[in-house]
């Protein structure tokens, strides 16, 4: 009889640290001819929650398609939960690599209930197809719910959530396989201030669970830096311009660099604000 290995038998086989979540080491990568990725080097500890920061063509996108495998580098080397591509199996580890992106959600179909799309998470399909969840999978979706602040909305079709509330079963849906680390790519886009701000109180709930997984946020808003965040990398034009603590990388100077042009952080019970200075 085969015997399946849980999630976490099976990452642990190969660990490099048992503390490294993700190692960037001299990544190099090319799109197009064009070099986008030049000498990143990044190192992901557990109990640390990230958030990559940067302009729109700063390599955001083509990083985090090298800690999916989708995208190879032609120099460096790419760790992600103890395994080395290059050397294990990409197809295997995607599972274990949670991540939540705008383009999903028109995906999932739009008269299933928000319990429905959360236990697709469990069983990888875009949506309740075939398969019936266990009454464990129904438990943990349930927990989860609760701890994202969706449990009441559990039995209502997808279609009639607000958009913060979508998010958030995304999210949700994502923890079914208890990813090591969620990568959550804008997930703010869209939501006006008061559904931000919601959605964002939610996470933080989230973030705080010990059981959870590394968050690497990944935004162009310092308004969306919540304290739950402890570290940050800044990129412009595929370099890394500063990483580190948040405390650390935050400061008007790296953001005016991050983004060409003199600025103002403001900072109040522990969330940013990010003014442009008067020319001059």
């Amino acid at each position: 009889m085969k015997i399946k290995l849980s999630a976490a038998a099976r990452l642990s086989e190969s660990e490099t640290s048992p503390d490294e979540v993700v190692g960037l080491s001299g990544i190099e990568l090319f799109r197009e001819e064009k070099l986008v990725l030049k000498g990143v080097d990044m190192s992901i500890r557990r109990g640390q929650h990230w958030v990559l920061l940067g302009p729109n063509g700063s390599g955001k996108s083509s990083l985090l398609a090298v800690l999916q495998g989708l995208l190879w580098p032609i120099e460096g080397h790419v760790r992600v939960l103890g395994r080395t591509f290059g050397e294990s199996d990409i197809s295997e580890l995607r599972h274990f690599i949670g991540w939540v992106g705008n383009d999903i959600e028109p995906e999932f179909p739009a008269w299933q209930t928000v319990t429905d799309i959360v236990l697709s998470g469990g069983v990888g399909t875009v949506g309740l197809m075939f398969d019936a969840p266990s009454a464990s999978d129904r438990k943990r979706a349930r927990v989860l719910m609760r701890q994202g602040g969706i449990l009441h909305l559990a039995d209502r079709p997808f279609r009639f959530m607000s958009q913060g509330q979508r998010r958030m079963a995304t999210i949700v849906r994502a923890l079914m396989v208890k990813p090591g680390i969620l990568i959550l790519d804008e997930p703010a886009a869209g939501l006006d201030p008061v559904a931000r701000e919601g959605f964002l109180s939610r996470l933080a709930a989230l973030m705080r669970s010990p059981e959870g997984p590394v968050i690497l946020y990944v935004t162009h808003h310092v308004e969306e830096i919540i304290p739950s965040f402890t570290h940050a990398l800044l990129l412009k034009r595929g370099q890394v311009l500063a990483q580190g603590s948040v405390s650390d990388c935050l400061t008007a100077e790296n953001l005016g660099r991050v983004f060409g042009r003199k600025v103002r952080l403001l900072k109040s019970e522990g969330r940013f604000a990010l003014r442009l200075a008067k020319p001059g």
